[in-house]
């Protein structure tokens, strides 16, 4: 919610990450949450007004239940004070969300946020339905997702990709190696790409390379050595980029 480097107004997770409790604050906040769900036809429906209404106006998809409207109406203030400690930034919505699945499910705010939720996600899987882009950008997001969870496991070696270390310090630590190694293969192959970009001889080559590196991802690390030694001491006789060239092709 306040990531001042990645701004993103929709979310996708595989069906593990879906609840309605998620599902109504994710909509109440502006965030469009869009899981991958097993089965998607077999998930039930649900409606503010009788089902019988929907029957009798003769429509082909009907919900299957209705929600309890009036006590959402009755805890709408609760709500609104969950859903503004997230947005206001007071309280992390993890911790929050921790909270709150530590009560009993017949809390009152936890079922009115679960009948809200499921007007949400009712809404989404009629949309997953009519819409074949949605499910498509959903697959797209999580592949890059599984992909990038690859990329990790590859770069921590030995242990069999656990971190065994004792104390906090000395973990953190190792995680922050991680990153740097991970981020360094990133920005390398970024620049790769970028003289690639740069030594298009035509702007119909240059939109096709782009289009394609829009479709794939920089969590590639099959031309890297990660068993070797690095040397980032300077070396006049090792290629470099044309730093100049590539910022003014991306101008």
């Amino acid at each position: 919610m306040h990531n001042e480097i990645i701004n993103s107004d929709v979310h996708s997770t595989d069906t593990h990450g879906f609840s309605e409790v998620v599902a109504a604050i994710s909509g109440l906040v502006g965030l469009d949450f869009r899981p991958r769900l097993a089965s998607i036809h077999k998930r039930q429906l649900y409606s503010i007004n009788a089902v019988h209404t929907y029957k009798e106006l003769g429509y082909k998809i009907v919900p299957d239940y209705r929600i309890n409207h009036e006590h959402i109406e009755e805890h709408w203030d609760e709500i609104l004070r969950f859903v503004c400690t997230i947005k206001l930034g007071y309280e992390k919505g993890s911790n929050l969300f921790r909270r709150l699945n530590s009560y009993s499910r017949l809390n009152p705010l936890h079922k009115a946020l679960k009948d809200l939720g499921r007007i949400y996600s009712t809404l989404y899987i009629l949309k997953y339905i009519d819409q074949p882009e949605i499910p498509q950008s959903v697959e797209e997001v999580l592949s890059k997702v599984e992909h990038a969870n690859k990329f990790a496991k590859a770069i921590t070696l030995g242990n069999n990709q656990d971190f065994n270390w004792a104390t906090q310090y000395e973990q953190h630590l190792a995680a922050g190696c991680k990153r740097l190694i991970m981020n360094a293969i990133n920005y390398y192959n970024l620049l790769l790409l970028s003289e690639k970009v740069h030594a298009c001889q035509n702007q119909e080559e240059k939109n096709d390379l782009l289009s394609l590196i829009a479709r794939s991802s920089t969590h590639t690390w099959q031309h890297i050595n990660l068993q070797g030694e690095f040397d980032f001491t300077e070396n006049e006789e090792l290629p470099k980029f044309d730093m100049s060239a590539i910022l003014n092709s991306a101008l």
